[in-house]
């Protein structure tokens, strides 16, 4: 998921981020540069390779295991994880082998659908930030998983209260997008909508604006458009599509190439409902596509929506 995010090292030159776009917060996986917008994952992830040749570091290498997993590249983020974490382990960073433990959350519960690893990385993760007190990298902990597919709503919105204060304590700009469309979409899904969609709302201003890079962005994307789906409001997706496209944020085929592949399904249905048919078709065949190496039900959910999408065509 990510006017412009930026240039990669990769790409021509665009024009400069705000100020505001400058990397805050701890060095980690989700405090990547602004890039491009509407981003080529395969440029991005050729200079995080470069940039770690020349240099190894935990942060190119927790960027590198993000961007492979948004890529649906599961197997080769795992084990950049993994490898980064063992690193962390071995110069005694504790903040930095709970980020990469975080990111193994991630991966096993959205990459592979396998709750009980992805729950043995949260568990390791808190372990090992607990002692350090309300840092950045906590906050990144509590929200490590995409906000849709945390089960229990409740203990999403009490997480993202708590990782707001210390974004906006710390000045970390990401974080603080992040909690704001976690905390959004909580509040949405336990009925609470007017407040969510105004933390939606702010976080998706700062996306538009481009404050935060490829990965936050593209959560921040897929917690809107569950909200929408969730709260039956097409209209309010709609007027994003539109003021992002405005700003050059989103090209003809929407947010696609950042989207996480649980939420394609979605969005593919939300597109269809509003008549945009050849993007809704592009975005739930990667829900199919992506559906083949990870959740069953993505893969189930995005055939549906291609079958609903041909009824709709005649």
């Amino acid at each position: 998921m990510s006017g412009r995010l930026g240039t990669s090292p990769a790409e021509p030159a665009r024009r400069a981020p705000p100020r505001s776009a400058t990397r805050t917060g701890p060095r980690g996986y989700t405090s990547l540069a602004p890039e491009l917008i509407a981003p080529d994952i395969d440029a991005l992830t050729r200079a995080r390779r470069s940039a770690l040749a020349r240099r190894p570091s935990l942060h190119t290498a927790l960027e590198l295991a993000g961007l492979r997993h948004l890529a649906q590249e599961h197997d080769e983020a795992a084990r950049l994880a993994h490898d980064a974490f063992n690193r962390a382990r071995s110069e005694g960073n504790r903040r930095g082998m709970a980020l990469a433990a975080a990111l193994l959350r991630q991966i096993y519960l959205d990459g592979f659908d396998n709750e009980p690893a992805a729950n043995g990385w949260f568990a390791r993760a808190r372990s090992l930030i607990e002692p350090e007190g309300q840092c950045p990298e906590r906050g990144w902990v509590l929200l490590s998983a995409v906000g849709c597919s945390v089960p229990d709503q409740e203990v999403l919105r009490g997480y993202a209260d708590e990782a707001l204060a210390i974004a906006r304590a710390c000045g970390d700009v990401q974080l603080e997008c992040k909690a704001l469309a976690d905390r959004g979409l909580a509040a949405v899904s336990l009925g609470d909508v007017d407040c969510g969609l105004t933390d939606l709302d702010e976080a998706m201003t700062m996306v538009g604006n481009g404050e935060v890079g490829v990965l936050v962005a593209g959560q921040t994307l897929c917690d809107m458009i569950g909200a929408c789906e969730r709260a039956g409001t097409i209209e309010r997706l709609e007027a994003w599509l539109d003021a992002l496209a405005r700003v050059g944020v989103t090209g003809p085929s929407g947010p696609a190439p950042y989207l996480f592949s649980h939420c394609h399904a979605s969005y593919g249905s939300l597109l269809c409902r509003l008549g945009r048919w050849r993007e809704a078709e592009a975005a739930l065949s990667l829900a199919v596509a992506g559906g083949r190496d990870s959740f069953r039900g993505i893969r189930a959910a995005g055939l549906a929506g291609l079958a609903d999408l041909r009824v709709r065509q005649g």
